[in-house]
Formats: C-alpha cells, sequence, structure tokens
C-alpha cells in the first residue's frame, strides 16, 4: 500500500514514542493489565496493540487545559467526533480515569 493510496492527511499523523528517561518508559510490562494480556507474549491476540498501563510514558503528554482537564476537543482526535467510542469498541469509561 503505498503513500498515495491512503487519502489525504495520512500522513500527518505521528507515533508517539516514549521519552526513555521517565521511570515509567524504562519499566518493564507488568504482564496483568488489559494490555499486556492482549500482547502475543502473554498468550494474548495481539489486536490491541497498546502499550502496558505502566510503561505509559509521563513526559509525553499533552498541554493541560486551564481547567486542568482535557477538553472535549483534545480529545476528538483520540475519541473520535462522539468523544467516548474507538472504532465500534463501544463506550471506554475506564480510560478516562487515567487521564485524570
Amino acid at each position: 500500500m503505498s503513500s498515495s493510496s491512503r487519502g489525504p492527511g495520512a500522513g500527518a499523523r505521528r507515533r508517539r514514542t516514549r521519552c526513555r528517561r521517565c521511570q515509567a518508559s524504562v519499566r518493564t510490562e507488568c504482564g496483568d493489565c488489559h494490555f499486556c494480556r492482549d500482547m502475543k507474549k502473554f498468550g494474548g491476540p495481539g489486536r490491541m496493540k497498546q502499550s502496558c498501563l505502566l510503561r505509559q510514558c509521563t513526559a509525553v503528554s499533552a498541554a493541560p487545559t486551564a481547567g486542568g482537564h482535557p477538553s472535549p476537543a483534545d480529545l476528538a482526535p483520540i475519541w473520535g467526533a462522539g468523544g467516548d467510542s474507538v472504532k465500534g469498541h463501544g463506550k471506554l469509561p475506564w480510560v478516562l480515569s487515567f487521564i485524570h
């Protein structure tokens, strides 16, 4: 699949990387969280392709809004227009608890 067949703006999205300096970046996967249990190396199907909840880098975070909480506009690129679902997986209220 070439970059021209992906559509307009497909190349603008960049993958977030870890800083490799903070405590969360250098630790190993826990093997117990939902994302670790999905990983192939822990016997899961490997569909989610997310990092361990304990390894999510603290240095690479979005700038806080005036209230200290992310605005709906900040969540729109992550969650889509509705703000609460991802690719038809339904509502994921547990994710919002990690943002606060």
